[in-house]
C-alpha cells in the first residue's frame, strides 16, 4: 500500500526540480536574448548643420553636401532630418552608441573657396568636431568595466564624464589601445566595446599610426597636436629668457583657428590664397605648479599651446612650440629645473646666500638674505604684496602639509621642476627687498683667508678671534639683567683707509655672518628716526645673526653738551639701542676726540688704527695683487704680475692708505686696457704721480700739514 505522505514528498520533489528546469531554461533563453541584442547591437551617427550662431539647427541621419543657397552663396544641406532626435534614439533599443558629428561651412571656407575660383569639383564635407555617447545601460556598464580596470584613468582623464560626450580624436582609445586592452570584461562587454573600438580604429586608426611616427621623429601636425599632452606630463616654455614649467592636468582643448596673411592681418578669404597664408591654431592646456608664500601651494594656470606652420599638413618640431614636454626638451632644461627645485627648497626657510647676477645689476657674489617669514612680517599690509600673494591667507588652497614641508629631502620628480622662478630676497647692500632669480642663487663661500690679510698686528687679530669665536660659541653675558649687555661691541677708529671695513669685513667672513652695514646717513639725524631706524635694522641683526656694521658712526659717540640738546638727544637714543643688542656690532669713526664717558662701559673692545707703516703698504700691495691672480683671466689685457712684483718696495714708499692703494690699481688697469697693453709698473706709477698732484697742492693749502696732523690738532683723532 502505498504511503500518502511519501507520494506527497515525491509530488513536491518533482515540482522542485521542475522549477529548478525552468530556471535554468529562462536562464539560456536571457543569456541568448542578450547574444541576440548583441548581435543587433549597433551604433548610429547623427549629422548636425550649425548655424552661423553656433548652434545646431536640425540634426540628419545622412551626410551633408554643399549646394548653392538662394543668394548664390554655396551652403550644407541633407535630406534626412529628424526632428527629434531624443525621441528617435529611445525608440531604437539596438542603438548602443551614438556619434555625433557637427559641420559648419566656415571650417572648410578657404578650401570651398579656391576650389570653386579653380573651377575644381567641391572638397567632400568634413566635420569640424565629433563626439562619441554611450547610449545603452548595457554599453555604459561595459565601458565602466574598461576604465575600472585602468588604475591611472583618473589621473589621466581627471574630467571624463563616462555618460556625456565624448569628443574626438577619442584619446581615452589611443592612450588605452594594445593586445591585453579587453582583459577583464565578460564575452558579453568585451563584445559590446568592440563595437566601439572598432568604429574607431576605423575611422582614427591611421590617425593614430601617424601620431606615433611623428612622436617618434619629434615633430608634430595640427592635426596630431591634441595628442602630445596628457595630464601628468611636465611642460616647459621659455619666457625672458627664462625656463618656466608646469605640470599639464587636461588634455589640449582648441580655442581657434586662424589663417593669417604674410601682413600678419586677418585674412582676407576672397583674395589671400593659402601658400601666401600662416596658419595659427592655439589649444588652451590646464596646468599647475608650486607657488610660495612661505608655504607651498598648487598654483593653477591655463597654458596657451600656439602651432604656427604655412600649410595644413606641414610637421614643425615639437621643440619649435611655444609650449612642448619636458621629454622632448634638451636635457639642459632638465638640469636646470632640478637644480632649481632644489636650490627653492634650500632656500624655503631663512637662508643667507650669494647671488651671480647675469644681467649686470648687482656684483658677483651679491649677498642676500632670504627669510620670507620676515618679508611677509614688514609687507603684508601693503597693497604690491595683497596682489602678488592674493591665496596667501585663503582656505581653499592646497598647500604642502607640514611633513613634507618639514623634510630635508625636495619632493621628487615630477614635483621637483616646477618650483617658482623667482624668490624675495633682501639685499644687504641697498636694504631692499628685491625678486631673485632662483637659477642665479649659490651658496656663499666664505673667505676665511680675509681675516689673515688683515694688516694689524699680531695680537690684535688674536683678541678679535677670541671676542667673536667667544660671541658664536655663547650668546650669554654677566649682567644681572636679561637681555642687556649680551652682545660684542667693538668699536674701530682711525684715518681713512687703514683697514676698519676691512676688518668689519672680515670678521663677518671668520664668523660665518652676513654683515650688515649702515651709514650715517642711512640712520638719518632726528632722535624719532634714528630709534626707530635702529631697532629696525638691530632687529632684522639679531634675526639673521648678522655682523652689524655702523659705518662713521661718530655723530653717536660725540660727547654730550648742555648747549646742543638735539646731539643729546641722538647720543641717548644711540646708548639705549645699544644697550639691549645680543648680537656682533662693530661701531667706526674717524673722530673720537669728543668720545662720550657713557660709551666705555658698552664698548666690550677699543681698536686704534695708526697710519699704516711701508711694511703694512706693502703687504696690502701683495694682497691685492694676490687676488687680482686670482681674478684675472683675461689674457689680451691682464696684468705683469712679474713686472709689478718688482717694483713692490718703491709702491710702497709711497704714502697711500688701503683705499687709495685699490683706487690706484682700479684706475691703472682701466688706463692699460685703453692703451691696449698689459697693466705693469708704469701704470701704477702714471697713476700715482698725476693723483699725487693733488695731494701735493692740498697739502700746501694746508700750510705743509697732512689731514692726519690737522685733525690730530683739532682734536679730532
Amino acid at each position: 500500500m502505498d504511503n500518502p505522505a511519501k507520494n506527497g514528498l515525491r509530488e513536491k520533489a518533482g515540482s522542485y526540480g521542475q522549477l529548478l528546469d525552468r530556471i535554468a531554461s529562462l536562464e539560456a533563453e536571457n543569456q541568448d536574448l542578450k547574444q541576440t541584442r548583441q548581435t543587433l547591437a549597433r551604433g548610429q551617427t547623427v549629422n548636425f548643420i550649425l548655424a552661423d550662431s553656433g548652434t545646431p539647427s536640425m540634426a540628419y541621419l545622412d551626410e551633408p553636401n554643399w549646394s548653392i543657397g538662394p543668394k548664390g552663396e554655396i551652403i550644407l544641406t541633407a535630406h534626412f532630418p529628424v526632428a527629434d532626435i531624443n525621441g528617435f534614439l529611445r525608440q531604437k533599443n539596438d542603438i548602443a552608441f551614438v556619434i555625433a558629428r557637427y559641420y559648419t561651412p566656415k571650417t572648410q571656407e578657404m578650401e570651398v573657396q579656391n576650389a570653386s575660383r579653380a573651377k575644381h569639383p567641391l572638397p567632400m564635407p568634413k566635420p569640424s568636431s565629433e563626439a562619441l555617447t554611450f547610449l545603452s545601460k548595457e554599453m555604459i556598464d561595459a565601458a565602466e568595466r574598461f576604465f575600472a580596470r585602468r588604475p591611472d584613468f583618473a589621473q589621466n582623464f581627471p574630467q571624463f564624464n563616462i555618460r556625456g560626450p565624448i569628443p574626438a580624436p577619442y584619446l581615452f582609445w589611443y592612450h588605452y589601445r594594445g593586445t591585453d586592452a579587453m582583459q577583464g570584461l565578460s564575452p558579453v562587454q568585451e563584445a559590446l566595446f568592440r563595437l566601439v573600438t572598432t568604429w574607431i580604429e576605423d575611422n582614427y586608426g591611421e590617425k593614430y599610426g601617424l601620431v606615433e611616427k611623428q612622436l617618434e621623429r619629434g615633430v608634430i601636425s595640427q592635426e596630431t597636436v591634441p595628442f602630445l599632452f596628457k595630464p601628468g606630463d611636465v611642460i616647459v616654455w621659455e619666457a625672458k629668457r627664462e625656463i618656466h614649467a608646469a605640470i599639464a592636468r587636461s588634455w589640449p582643448a582648441q580655442t581657434s583657428t586662424e589663417f593669417l596673411s604674410q601682413s600678419n592681418k586677418e585674412r582676407d578669404w576672397s583674395k589671400v590664397a593659402l601658400d601666401t597664408d600662416k596658419l595659427s591654431m592655439k589649444w588652451k592646456l590646464e596646468s599647475w605648479r608650486y607657488q610660495y608664500d612661505g608655504q607651498f601651494l598648487r598654483k593653477q594656470q591655463s597654458v596657451e599651446v600656439i602651432y604656427s606652420a604655412t600649410s595644413m599638413d606641414e610637421e614643425v618640431s615639437i621643440s619649435k612650440l611655444n609650449v612642448y614636454p619636458l621629454r622632448y626638451a634638451p636635457e639642459v632644461f632638465r638640469s636646470i629645473l632640478e637644480k632649481r627645485g632644489r636650490t627653492f627648497w634650500r632656500c624655503r626657510y631663512q637662508k643667507v646666500v650669494s647671488y651671480d647676477d647675469d644681467k649686470g645689476i648687482y656684483g658677483s657674489g651679491e649677498r642676500f638674505v632670504i627669510d620670507f617669514e620676515t618679508y611677509r612680517q614688514l609687507h603684508s599690509s601693503s597693497s604690491n604684496f595683497k596682489m602678488l600673494y592674493p591665496s596667501i591667507d585663503a582656505q581653499d588652497c592646497e598647500h604642502m602639509t607640514p611633513e613634507m614641508m618639514a623634510s630635508e629631502h625636495p619632493p621628487s620628480a615630477p614635483d621637483i621642476y616646477i618650483f617658482p622662478n623667482t624668490i624675495p630676497g633682501y639685499d644687504l647692500r641697498s636694504k631692499k627687498w628685491v625678486d631673485l632669480e632662483v637659477d642665479m642663487i649659490r651658496d656663499i663661500k666664505w673667505n676665511k683667508k680675509s681675516f689673515d690679510h688683515l694688516v694689524v698686528d699680531s695680537e690684535t687679530k688674536e683678541l678679535i678671534q677670541a671676542l667673536v669665536i667667544r660671541q658664536i660659541a655663547s650668546e650669554q653675558g654677566t649682567d644681572i639683567i636679561d637681555r642687556k649687555g649680551n652682545g660684542l661691541i667693538i668699536l674701530l677708529h682711525g684715518g681713512p683707509g687703514t683697514g676698519k671695513t676691512f676688518t668689519a669685513e672680515s670678521v663677518a667672513e671668520m664668523a660665518e655672518k652676513p654683515l650688515f652695514r649702515v651709514t650715517c646717513g642711512d640712520i638719518g639725524t632726528k632722535p624719532e628716526d634714528v630709534e626707530k631706524y635702529l631697532e629696525s635694522v638691530l632687529h632684522l641683526g639679531k634675526t639673521w645673526g648678522c655682523v652689524v656694521l655702523i659705518d662713521e658712526a661718530e655723530v653717536f659717540l660725540e660727547q654730550r653738551r648742555l648747549d646742543n640738546l638735539e646731539r643729546n638727544a641722538l647720543v641717548s637714543v644711540f646708548l639705549r639701542v645699544l644697550e639691549y643688542y645680543e648680537g656682533i656690532l662693530i661701531l667706526t669713526s674717524n673722530r673720537v676726540g669728543t668720545f662720550d664717558e657713557a660709551f666705555k662701559s658698552r664698548i666690550l673692545l677699543s681698536l686704534h688704527y695708526e697710519n699704516l707703516t711701508k711694511g703694512q703698504r706693502t703687504k696690502i700691495w701683495k694682497n691685492f695683487i694676490s687676488r687680482l691672480k686670482d681674478m684675472d683671466d683675461n689674457q689680451s689685457t691682464g696684468i705683469d704680475f712679474g713686472d709689478i712684483e718688482c717694483y713692490l718696495s718703491e709702491l710702497a714708499e709711497h704714502e697711500l692708505n688701503g683705499r687709495q692703494i685699490r683706487n690706484v690699481i682700479t684706475t691703472a688697469r682701466q688706463l692699460a686696457t685703453f692703451r691696449g697693453e698689459k697693466t705693469s709698473f708704469k701704470h701704477l706709477k702714471h697713476v700715482i704721480t698725476v693723483s699725487g698732484k693733488f695731494d701735493t697742492y692740498l697739502k700746501t693749502v694746508q700750510e705743509g700739514f697732512s689731514d692726519d696732523q690737522i685733525a690730530r690738532g683739532d682734536g679730532f683723532r
